[in-house]
């Protein structure tokens, strides 16, 4: 039981009865729009929570007369004490266009844009309190996607010092996406917020990071996947400094095992990294083999595919498994100078073909690449207006 004024509707001081509430919350009339309004005006006080309550867009048309009220997002109904706490008209700050001076997706009042009524300074998802935007309730300094309070945000998973898509990776690159300085793969994780999860200063996916972010577990500076990394990142197990996939790598990363400083696929390997199984310092693919790799019998100086210095072998100076022509190999024509998946352009290679100055996943647009079409400084997921994209 409580008090409530309710105008006409129930008479000023009248007890307002529980039933009453739910029959107002849950009456069509109230309930025309879905959508929620986060500006000053727009907010009462709930006589049983005594907290701030959101009002629907169109129910005070009637600025001083007929149904004065409200619903809130509980079971109860909120109140109003006349028409002189409505000054402004609600209609002009709806949920479609947004409010923030460069745009968002629903109602975000952030001044760069969010997704419904995020109060961030650079946009959110929902009603995220962080200076640069995050997506429900997060209060990191540059936005996350539900609790993150990391600084500069990610997607899902871990990243380098400004994000990735889901694997660790080294200071230019990663496991399946981007992560160099501005970019990532599936959501932005540069200055300005990521997708889904609480973060550290660069973000990361579902747990808590170490300086850099990574996706489940704590990382090393730059992130990693799913457990602890080193200084760079890697996907499930702890890496060297610039990160590897599943398991332990040297300096430059590798596949699912340990590695040399230059990384490898699936084993130990020497400084520059191998296939399968232990190598010297250059590293080979499933045997061991001389100074500087090759894939199934010991090689030449510069290692092959397989047999000693035959026309298959690695194009990289230090020797790959096909034809990586990284100054260090990688797995089969990475351009970056440590080596990459497939095909990157990017500066330090990169998933597929991203146009970054580090690399991206597939076309980003951004200064330093993102995933689609991103419109910030640093890209974003799809078309975030902010200084430096939205979700």
């Amino acid at each position: 039981m409580h008090r409530s004024s309710f105008g006409p509707l129930h008479g000023w001081g009248r007890p307002f009865l529980k039933e009453e509430a739910e029959r107002a919350f849950y009456d069509p009339f109230w309930h025309a729009h879905s959508h929620w309004l986060t500006h000053p005006k727009s907010r009462t006080i709930s006589p049983q929570t005594n907290v701030p309550v959101a009002l629907d867009t169109n129910q005070f048309t009637d600025m001083c007369g007929g149904i004065k009220g409200g619903t809130t997002r509980g079971s109860h109904a909120s109140y109003r004490q006349g028409c002189d706490t409505l000054e402004v008209s609600l209609t002009n700050n709806d949920a479609l266009p947004g409010s923030g001076p460069d745009g968002d997706a629903r109602a975000g009042s952030g001044p760069d844009g969010d997704a419904r009524a995020g109060s961030g300074r650079d946009g959110d998802a929902r009603a995220g309190s962080g200076r640069d935007g995050d997506a429900q309730s997060g209060s990191g300094r540059d936005g996350d996607a539900r609790t993150g309070s990391g600084r500069d945000g990610d997607a899902r998973a871990g990243s380098g010092p400004d994000g990735d898509a889901r694997a660790g990776s080294g200071p230019d690159g990663d496991a399946r996406a981007r992560s160099g300085p501005d970019v990532d793969a599936r959501a932005r994780s540069g200055p300005d917020g990521d997708a889904r999860a609480r973060s550290g200063p660069d973000g990361d996916a579902r747990a808590r990071s170490g300086p850099d972010g990574d996706a489940r577990a704590r990382s090393g500076p730059d992130g990693d996947a799913r457990a602890r990394s080193g200084p760079d990142g890697d996907a499930r197990a702890r890496s060297g400094p610039d990160g590897d996939a599943r398991a332990r790598s040297g300096p430059e990363g590798d596949a699912r095992a340990r590695s040399g400083p230059d990384g490898d696929a699936r084993a130990r390997s020497g400084p520059d990294g191998d296939a399968r199984a232990r190598s010297g310092p250059d590293g080979d693919a499933r045997a061991r083999s001389g100074p500087d790799g090759d894939a199934r019998a010991r090689s030449g100086p510069d290692g092959d595919a397989r047999a000693r210095s035959g026309p298959v072998a690695g194009s990289g100076p230090d020797g790959d498994a096909r034809a990586g022509s990284g100054p260090d190999g990688d797995a089969r024509e990475g351009s970056g100078p440590d080596g990459n998946g497939r095909a990157g352009s990017g500066l330090d290679g990169d998933a597929q073909a991203g146009s970054g100055l580090e690399g991206d996943s597939r076309v980003g647009s951004g200064p330093e690449g993102d995933t689609q079409a991103g419109s910030g400084p640093d890209g974003d997921v799809r078309a975030g207006s902010g200084p430096d994209g939205d979700v």
